[in-house]
């Protein structure tokens, strides 16, 4: 049977953190990775505080997707889809950016906190077929969630947790009370009871890093990673421990995200409790 090859593709992620465009090629169920390369533009960082989308992560975001659209020229991408995420769809100037983008010969779509869950659903499945519980997926201006059962996904909600929005220091008391509030009337309340909690997104991934470099771990695979519960504080001591440069040092992890790791071990410690994963195995990037 011959073997259908696709692409050059490209998608251009315009998140509330980081701006992404990754190029595909090869076989479709199965595509190579041809170029990956992210800007941390701190798009949604005002969004929480004033509605409104920073001037200069804008201008810098711009820019990024200037030489992604470039690149994808170069390329000869056959198809270059642009999606936009929490914050710009929460954003007052929101529109005025997306004509912006549009001046640049982009058409960026902004999709919901429903679609961005969805998807995040399907790529967990696509990688475990077998993936039972919750996925979690942590950008810079939302949370989503989405049960995962028998190859498909289920209920979803988007809640605004994002690493931007939860500030420094944030009270994990509120964060479990918006999850719970957020889920309360739907079949996510109990989706990951027993089940298993799958981590997705830069943030989850930076913890995932520090938790296998301070662990002498002896895999250098975040994918799939777990993370033992009981292991939270012993990685908030290191986050406390370390300065930025020896942190970014030590284990690799992006200088723009690691002032943020400790709101989100303060997430993770919310988190559990009201989604309720079974603990007797894992928690981590992928929580089980």
């Amino acid at each position: 049977m011959a073997i259908k090859r696709f692409g050059p593709v490209g998608i251009i992620d315009i998140g509330s953190n980081s701006v992404r465009f990754v190029a595909y090629g090869g076989v479709e169920r199965v595509p190579s990775v041809l170029f990956n390369e992210k800007v941390m533009a701190a798009l949604g960082r005002s969004v929480a505080k004033n509605g409104k989308l920073d001037p200069q992560a804008m201008n810098l975001t711009l820019r990024a997707l200037a030489r992604f659209r470039q690149l994808g020229k170069e390329m000869g991408l056959k198809r270059l889809h642009t999606v936009a995420t929490a914050a710009v769809r929460d954003a007052t100037n929101g529109k005025a950016f997306l004509k912006q983008i549009s001046d640049l010969g982009l058409k960026a779509r902004v999709i919901t906190g429903d679609e961005e869950a969805e998807l995040a659903g399907l790529g967990v499945i696509s990688a475990i077929p077998q993936a039972k519980g919750i996925v979690a997926d942590l950008g810079g201006g939302s949370l989503e969630l989405i049960g995962v059962a028998r190859g498909g996904v289920g209920s979803a909600a988007t809640l605004p947790l994002g690493v931007l929005r939860l500030g420094p220091d944030p009270e994990k008391g509120d964060i479990a009370h918006i999850i719970r509030n957020g889920i309360k009337s739907s079949q996510l309340k109990d989706a990951a009871r027993g089940n298993s909690l799958y981590l997705v997104g830069g943030s989850f991934r930076a913890l995932a890093l520090l938790d296998m470099k301070t662990a002498d771990h002896p895999l250098p695979i975040v994918h799939s990673h777990r993370i033992a519960p009981e292991r939270l504080p012993d990685l908030r001591r290191a986050l406390g421990s370390m300065s930025n440069e020896e942190l970014k040092a030590h284990t690799q992890i992006s200088g723009a995200r690691i002032p943020t790791l400790p709101a989100v071990v303060t997430l993770l410690e919310a988190m559990i409790p009201v989604l309720g994963p079974k603990k007797n195995l894992c928690l981590g990037f992928r929580i089980a």
